[in-house]
This record gives structure tokens, C-alpha cells and sequence, in this order.
């Protein structure tokens, strides 16, 4: 008697390969340093919220956030960043392949929608064939929010 497991259906290998690839890149984001008091966070029920169907949930997204470690929707000063992943495989056309992603880097306060975009519009929607290159496209763009938020905030001092 020997002690195989099953193969995987396919949705069931799809969903498990998403989870891998939504970890990698938590896990690669980390490693961009935030400003002080900012912390990379994932949504715990990302993968599960839709009656803990991956790929129903992740249908909307899956976001990654650079946030306010101690949240204040009032901090005129807070950097916001969401990494919303999505994988082509669990849209209308699931013969499709790659990943995409909806990038918002905002600084300022959240409450009312007073925070505005450090990134132009044509630099908000990433796609690529694999999760590693998203990531690395997303990284410099990032790099470039972040530094222009401690612009701001340099000349913020200066000022005052």
C-alpha cells in the first residue's frame, strides 16, 4: 500500500499557486523600507473573504497596504500605499495568463478623501507574465512614492 496523495484539480492547484505567489510578494514588498511609523500589512482574509473561495475573493483583488502603523485617518502626513494584486486566470477569460496589479500611492489624510496621488495616473496599473517581474516593476514606482513623500516632509520642516 503505498502512500500517494491526490493530484490537485486544477482550480485547486490555481488557488494554492495564488496563495504562494500572494505571499512572495508580501514577502518581497517587506523588503522596501516605509517611513517611520509605516508598516507593510496584508488583509488576513484576502484569499478567503467570499465564503473562503480564493478564487471568487481574489476576483476583486488582492492588496497589499504601506500604512500608518498605528492608524489616524487625521495625519496629514501619513503615506498610503496599496499593491491590489490580480491574476488574469480568475477574471472573464481564465484561459489568460499573468498578473496585474492597481498601484495607489497617496500621502495625506484619508478621512474625506483629502489624501492626494504622489504617482501620475498612467503609472497606476501594472501587469506582467509572472508575479516576480509585477514586483519588480512595482518596486521602483514605490521607491519613487516613498521618496517623495520624505521630500515633502523635508520641506514640510523647512517651513515651518
Amino acid at each position: 500500500m503505498s502512500d500517494m496523495t491526490e493530484p490537485l484539480k486544477p482550480q485547486q492547484a490555481l488557488a494554492r499557486r495564488i496563495q504562494d505567489e500572494y505571499e512572495a510578494a508580501y514577502r518581497r514588498l517587506k523588503l522596501i523600507d516605509g517611513p517611520d511609523r509605516h508598516s507593510w500589512k496584508q488583509d488576513p482574509r484576502a484569499l478567503s473573504w467570499w465564503t473562503s473561495d480564493v478564487l471568487r475573493s481574489v476576483s476583486f483583488g488582492a492588496p497589499i497596504l504601506l500604512e500608518l502603523t498605528n492608524r489616524h485617518e487625521e495625519d496629514p502626513t501619513q503615506l498610503f500605499i496599496e499593491v491590489r494584486l490580480f491574476w488574469r486566470a480568475c477574471g472573464e477569460n481564465r484561459s489568460d495568463t499573468g498578473v496585474y496589479a492597481m498601484l495607489r500611492c497617496e500621502v495625506g489624510r484619508r478621512l474625506r478623501h483629502q489624501a492626494h496621488s504622489l504617482l501620475p495616473a498612467s503609472m497606476s496599473h501594472l501587469a506582467a507574465a509572472d508575479m516576480p517581474l509585477l514586483i519588480a516593476r512595482a518596486t521602483p514606482l514605490i521607491d519613487r512614492a516613498i521618496g517623495e513623500h520624505a521630500r515633502q516632509e523635508r520641506d514640510r520642516y523647512r517651513r515651518d
